[in-house]
C-alpha cells in the first residue's frame, strides 16, 4: 500500500523522511532495505515538484565527466534494478578542452574510478542496460567523428553510455514501490507542520492530512 497512514502512526520509527520526490523516496527505499523503520510524508502527490521536471538523464558525470565517482556508478547500478522499465541507454558525446580539472587526464580518472565500482556490481543489472565503458578520444579522433565541435583549445573527447529518463513520474513512482516493499510506509497529502524536539533532539514531526 503507498499511501499507509495508519503505519506511520502506529509504531516507532528510525527514520522520518519529508518530502516524496526522488531524493527523499531513494533514501526511504536506501533506509528500508537496510532493515531500519522507515516513514515518508509529502504534502502533494509523491515527486509533484522538481522530481518530474529535472534533468533527464540519470547521471551527473555526463555533465562533469572528469567528476564521474564511484557513487556515480552505485547510483547507475541501483536504478538498473529498481526500474528497469524507465530507463533508456543513450551515447553522449562532451567535447574535453585544455583544463586542469575537467581536461583529458582528468576525465580519465574519473572514468577509471567509475569503472572499477562497475565491473563488480554489473552482475546484478540487466543485461540489455549494461552501460558500455566511457572513454576519451584524441582530438584528432574528434575533429573526424564529430565534426561539428567547437575546435578552439579541444584536447580530445568523452564517449559516454548514460540512462535517459523519459518519464521521470515512473521513476519515481518506481522507488515508492521499492520502498514500500521493503516495509516503509509511505504517504502522500500528508504536511509536516514543525518538528517535535526532546531537549536538543527531534524526535518526531507534527503533521495534518490533507
Amino acid at each position: 500500500m503507498i499511501r499507509d497512514v495508519d503505519s506511520l502512526v502506529a509504531r516507532t520509527l528510525d527514520v522520518l523522511v519529508v518530502g516524496g520526490g526522488i531524493t527523499g523516496l531513494a533514501i526511504a527505499y536506501d533506509a528500508a532495505q537496510r532493515g531500519l523503520a522507515v516513514g515518508l510524508i509529502d504534502r502533494d502527490d509523491f515527486g509533484n515538484a522538481s522530481a518530474v521536471r529535472s534533468w533527464p538523464l540519470a547521471g551527473g558525470d555526463v555533465r562533469f565527466p572528469a567528476l564521474a565517482t564511484r557513487q556515480d556508478a552505485r547510483e547507475h547500478q541501483t536504478l538498473a534494478r529498481v526500474a528497469p522499465h524507465a530507463l533508456r541507454p543513450i551515447a553522449c558525446v562532451i567535447p574535453i578542452y585544455r583544463s586542469v580539472r575537467h581536461g583529458a587526464l582528468a576525465t580519465r580518472m574519473g572514468f577509471l574510478a567509475r569503472t572499477l565500482t562497475r565491473v563488480r556490481g554489473a552482475r546484478d543489472v540487466p543485461s540489455s542496460l549494461r552501460l558500455p565503458r566511457a572513454h576519451v578520444v584524441s582530438r584528432s579522433h574528434a575533429f573526424q567523428q564529430f565534426p561539428g565541435l567547437r575546435r578552439h583549445r579541444l584536447t580530445g573527447a568523452a564517449l559516454v553510455h548514460d540512462y535517459l529518463v523519459p518519464e521521470p513520474d515512473r521513476l519515481v513512482f518506481a522507488f515508492a514501490l521499492a520502498a514500500a516493499e521493503h516495509g516503509a510506509a509511505l504517504a502522500n497529502h500528508v504536511e509536516a507542520l514543525a518538528p517535535l524536539v526532546d531537549g536538543r533532539r527531534v524526535v518526531g514531526v507534527r503533521a495534518r492530512t490533507r
